[in-house]
């Protein structure tokens, strides 16, 4: 049984090749096949062709087409696996158009010009003594060329045709600038049949405009046969107006009625504070100046002015002081506010900028928008600083505007300490009763008059004066006790009169210089013949009151 089926196998692939090599005859014996169609642009079959698969078919004749070149097929038909259509392909063809002006203007040719297609006309030519009456087909002027329907077929030559004409002219006269009368422009000279009644057409001239009511105007006429026809048209210059823009300025007048071409007369400059006129620009940018010899008006104008910010000279009188090397020497109206520094000055405090000498007004900063050279005074002061004789200066005459310069300048206080003590001393104002009344010696309170009131109170109430308002108890007195001080090597102390004191509290005691108590100090100024002025160093307040102790502190007045 093993040997029967054993060739099974062998039998299968031999009956498979049988099968296999009998489908190839098959395929060899009814191979695939095609249709390819040839056809014209239009749709016209030219030819059709059957292709085995895989083969190539053969396209018939070049076709023709009117007005075109043939430049090939759309598809490719080498190598066909399917049915096809092939389409033939052209370009059209084109054409020069060329123009014989027979003995006028040249006209140039047309080119690159489509089968088939219009051309436009060109610009009419002329020709001395002739009148041009169309393009013709053909040199013997048969057949006239219709720019609208006749189209180019091929390489064309288009022929001028004339008409023998008269003669005539026609005068452009136009309005000069300066008066109101013409200056021939222009002469054309113009041709037409003998007798034809003919109109002139105006020119365009840049900046004028036809006068049509000028009263030598002959803008029609009949031609004559020896062409002495002349016809005139006349022309107006435009006008326009200049404004000028002054850019902050003093305002400018426009000036209007400006003719075409003219140049104008450049106006009085304007002004504006802090600024110099620069001239006048052509536009917004200031880039270009108008020149007013050669620059003409061609359209409505706008000027505009052009400024340069004035420099303004700042100068310090220093009065012997260190400037600040910050505070400028220059300013301008457009410059930013200036905040002036302090200078410094040995042995002296600054008390400001003053636009004078004397007197005048205290100058902090320079403000935007300010004008004019400035001159800044500095001004100086000792107070607050240690006067000769050790103490503190506590008053500048030259505060007071109406102080000359003459005598005395400052007051100085003792230096604290002055009496040998910590604190100063107490001392009483003291009573003057030479007649058993008491009575008023004649003091002062203004500044300036602490040294008279001292002394007149010495004069009056002599080594000792009364202790109380009655009684015989005497005592030393404040006055006595400030004109007997000579510290600091003077002798020229003196009790300060009300409002000398007050100065000494403002500027010492309240700057917590010359080392002062908070109690009442006495001044050399009476209140009444029993009553005194007195000042409270606590808080400043100044008082009528009797003449009981009080601290005294003395000073002296120098230059």
């Amino acid at each position: 049984m093993k040997s029967s089926t054993k060739w099974i196998p062998f039998l299968l692939i031999i009956l498979i090749s049988i099968v296999f090599i009998t489908s190839c005859d098959l395929l060899i014996d009814n191979p695939k096949t095609y249709t390819v169609t040839f056809k014209d642009h239009d749709g016209e079959v030219l030819k059709t062709q059957t292709v085995e698969h895989g083969d190539a078919a053969t396209a018939p004749a070049d076709p023709t087409r009117t007005g075109h070149s043939f430049t090939g097929w759309d598809k490719d038909f080498t190598n066909v696996t399917s049915d096809l259509t092939v389409t033939a392909q052209y370009d059209i063809n084109t054409y020069s158009v060329s123009f014989e002006s027979n003995g006028g203007d040249t006209v140039s040719a047309l080119t690159g010009v489509g089968y088939g297609a219009t051309i436009t006309e060109p610009a009419d030519p002329t020709k001395t003594g002739y009148t041009f009456a169309g393009w013709y087909k053909e040199a013997g002027l048969s057949n006239e060329w219709d720019f609208e329907s006749d189209t180019v077929a091929s390489d064309v030559t288009l022929y001028a045709k004339w008409i023998a004409a008269t003669a005539y002219k026609v005068e452009h006269y136009r309005q000069n600038i300066d008066d109101d009368n013409y200056t021939l422009a222009e002469t054309e000279t113009k041709y037409g049949t003998t007798e034809e009644s003919v109109i002139a057409s105006p020119k365009t001239y840049t900046g004028f405009g036809e006068n049509e009511n000028h009263g030598d105007r002959e803008p029609t006429g009949t031609i004559a046969a020896d062409g002495s026809l002349v016809l005139k048209l006349y022309y107006d210059r435009n006008t326009y107006t200049v404004s000028f823009e002054s850019n902050g300025g003093d305002a400018v007048s426009e000036l209007t009625g400006v003719r075409y071409g003219a140049t104008i007369t450049k106006p009085a400059d304007p002004t504006k504070t802090g600024y110099t006129f620069a001239g006048w620009y052509k536009e917004t940018g200031l880039s270009n100046e108008w020149t007013f010899a050669s620059n003409t008006v061609t359209s409505n104008t706008a000027l505009y002015a052009k400024w340069i910010a004035v420099e303004y000279r700042i100068t310090y009188n220093l009065d012997g002081g260190t400037n600040d090397g910050s505070n400028p020497t220059e300013y301008t109206i457009e410059s930013e506010t200036i905040a002036l520094k302090d200078p410094s000055r040995t042995g002296c405090n600054f008390t400001g900028w003053y636009d004078a000498a004397s007197g005048g007004n205290k100058i902090i900063e320079i403000t935007k928008g300010s004008t004019g050279d400035k001159t800044l005074n500095a001004r100086w002061t000792k107070v607050g600083t240690i006067g000769p004789a050790g103490g503190y200066i506590f008053y500048d005459r030259a505060t007071d505007d109406s102080w000359d310069g003459t005598g005395w300048r400052y007051l100085e206080a003792a230096p604290a300490g002055w009496s040998g003590k910590d604190n100063d001393p107490e001392y009483f104002f003291g009573y003057h009763r030479p007649e058993g009344v008491n009575i008023e010696v004649g003091t002062n309170i203004a500044i300036g008059s602490g040294k008279d009131n001292t002394d007149t109170l010495v004069a009056a109430m002599g080594l000792d004066a009364y202790q109380y308002d009655s009684g015989t108890e005497k005592c030393n007195y404040a006055a006595k006790v400030a004109k007997d001080y000579s510290g600091g090597g003077y002798t020229d102390w003196f009790l300060p009169s009300r409002d000398e004191l007050n100065e000494m509290y403002q500027n010492l005691k309240r700057q917590s210089l010359g080392g002062f108590s908070t109690d009442s100090y006495v001044s050399s100024s009476e209140g009444g013949n029993e009553i005194m002025w007195c000042q409270d160093f606590s808080g400043g307040n100044k008082s009528n009151t009797n003449r009981g102790l009080s601290r005294v502190r003395p000073v002296r007045a120098f230059k």
